[in-house]
């Protein structure tokens, strides 16, 4: 076997040989990437809103494929097109949080608006470019991964299910994806791991293995390499070139590579990168190396040339097995985590602190947003960084939350050391970052870099006199459509114990022969308050009561602002 395992010398890769990537960049097809992203994202958005109908966001999601040539088209992207368009869907996704559960609410006509869907406009162009040819249209730019307000505000609880595919559909659907369960030890070198049940082993020597991940398509392929070896130079120098000795044509670029740790305390390196195979197919890269003892080297590299689910999978995969590495040469050193293997700190407090961010909107304009960020510290060593809900900070259910995976990346520890911190927080793909900083205790701290202040609890039942606003606004538009989506809230406290609050809510929308406006009030609410702690617990007149987390900057009766489950209310 050679020195270093090369994907060309894999099997593996003799289905990718036959798909070539177009030389130059058509507008038709960069228009179709970025389509192609909001639709993947957006159709696993909905299935984790509801996955009572998971087949049929599948079936729409299966039906715009079939329309877009999907399969002929995405092969002709550019190397990190895909994972560009992947990754700014999920941005402005995550930026509208609850509000895109209105793209749900009928995902097949979603996906069916010229915003998103291109053949709609390009029907005859992407039937051509699919059979090997090309067009010099410039289509109208879309901004995929941007989902339009085209309805009213519907909670995740008030949304309907989709409409089920018409009567007649042959509309395929893909297969549920498979299980990725621990199966049994795997080792390579000096290094033992968990491997995934999906996994299926390949060629292999002491010091290199290769696994196979199973597609759903057949043209797809996700292959996941481990290798040990001597460094050649520094670490980073050595990391690098090993990832790019991987491919015999022409190397990755690998911009970014962000230094880590392992969960035992090795240095450590990862990056994503997209790239390109000697076949000219498009691939999405995932790397993460260690530093061994010895001067050794060992890189585990993903490779992916199924950009959208099959790719989030195969991540979570990589993540499992980073996070179960030990190696011999660290016997009887135990993996951290913070559930079990946390810090030596024994303080208790919530500290915060603000900052002004530039970010896309979901119509393709820019918001300047004021973005507030939370670390809670917890008796044992354990911290948690952001804001909890529901009232419950200091008595969070820490085991809980890190046990959720949508919300253990922010779950770490720290130790106590003089005037100092030194925090611990899962990185990406199964490492581990450190931070360390000043701290003084009910007063401030420093984590990753920032400095956050002390928020006081509430002491006592505190009664607020006065009327607070909040207000929400996203504006922007492309060459050939606009958006837009307001919300304003209000809320009146009196010093009595009382409360009412009220809102709005209302979005436009205009693009090539469609546009309209929606909007509509929220029906008042009142009731009486009770704030003590970091909770405010409200009981409406008529319904059950609803706790929320509330902050303030300063304290009194008619504080400036009031924020309540990270949302800022204003005094007027």
């Amino acid at each position: 076997m050679e020195d270093m395992v090369r994907l060309a010398d894999f099997p593996l890769l003799a289905a990718a040989s036959a798909i070539a990537l177009a030389q130059n960049s058509d507008p038709l097809v960069d228009q179709t990437i970025k389509a192609g992203g909001f639709a993947e994202t957006a159709t696993s958005f909905c299935k984790q809103k509801n996955a009572r109908s998971a087949q049929q966001y599948q079936a729409a999601l299966s039906e715009w494929k079939q329309r877009n040539h999907w399969e002929a088209i995405s092969a002709k992207a550019e190397p990190g097109k895909m994972d560009e368009a992947s990754a700014g869907a999920t941005q402005a996704l995550r930026k509208q949080g609850n509000k895109a559960i209105v793209l749900c609410l009928d995902l097949r006509k979603t996906l069916s608006t010229p915003t998103f869907d291109p053949s709609q406009q390009h029907a005859q162009e992407l039937a051509q470019l699919a059979e090997g040819g090309s067009t010099s249209a410039a289509p109208a730019t879309v901004q995929a991964a941007q989902p339009e307000q085209t309805q009213h505000a519907t909670t995740a609880e008030e949304a309907p299910s989709p409409l089920a595919p018409a009567a007649g559909s042959t509309a395929p659907v893909a297969p549920p994806t498979m299980a990725t369960a621990p199966s049994g030890p795997g080792q390579v070198g000096d290094a033992s791991f968990t491997v995934p049940v999906t996994w299926r082993p390949g060629k292999a020597t002491a010091t290199e293995a290769l696994y196979q991940r199973p597609t759903k398509d057949r043209d797809e392929v996700q292959i996941i390499v481990f290798e040990q070896k001597s460094m050649q130079g520094d670490f980073k120098t050595s990391f690098a070139a090993t990832v790019r000795g991987l491919f015999p044509g022409k190397p990755p670029e690998l911009k970014y590579i962000y230094p880590a740790m392992t969960r035992t305390g090795l240095p450590a390196f990862h990056v994503r990168d997209g790239s390109q195979l000697r076949s000219g197919k498009s691939a999405a890269l995932r790397a993460v190396g260690m530093q061994l003892p010895g001067n050794q080297i060992f890189v585990i590299m993903l490779l992916s040339t199924d950009h959208y689910g099959g790719l989030y999978d195969a991540e979570k995969d990589l993540t499992t097995v980073v996070s179960s590495l030990t190696f011999r040469t660290q016997n009887g050193v135990r993996p951290w985590d913070p559930l079990v293997n946390h810090g030596s700190g024994n303080a208790a407090g919530l500290y915060w602190y603000t900052t002004l961010t530039n970010t896309p909107n979901a119509f393709g304009g820019m918001d300047m947003r004021a973005e507030r960020k939370y670390v809670v510290l917890l008796p044992g060593g354990r911290a948690y960084r952001d804001l909890p809900d529901g009232g419950h900070v200091l008595d969070m259910d820490f085991a809980s939350l890190c046990r959720d995976p949508k919300k253990m990346s922010n779950c770490g520890s720290y130790d106590l050391q003089g005037g100092g911190v030194k925090f611990r927080w899962p990185d990406d793909f199964g490492l581990m970052a450190e931070s360390t900083g000043s701290y003084i205790a009910g007063r401030s701290l420093e984590s990753e870099g920032s400095k956050y202040n002390y928020a006081a609890p509430v002491n006592g039942d505190l009664k607020l006199t006065g009327r607070y606003r909040s207000f929400f606004a996203s504006v922007g538009q492309t060459a050939f459509s606009s958006g837009s989506v307001s919300s304003e809230k209000f809320i009146t406290f009196t010093p009595d114990g009382r409360y009412q609050k009220q809102g709005f809510t209302g979005a436009s929308f205009s693009n090539t022969g469609a546009q309209g406006t929606v909007g509509g009030k929220h029906a008042p609410s009142q009731g009486t308050y009770q704030i003590n702690g970091y909770t405010m617990t409200l009981q409406p007149m008529n319904g059950p009561s609803e706790s929320y987390t509330v902050v303030f900057e300063e304290q009194g009766q008619h504080p400036g602002s009031v924020f309540i489950d990270d949302e800022a209310y204003l005094g007027k």
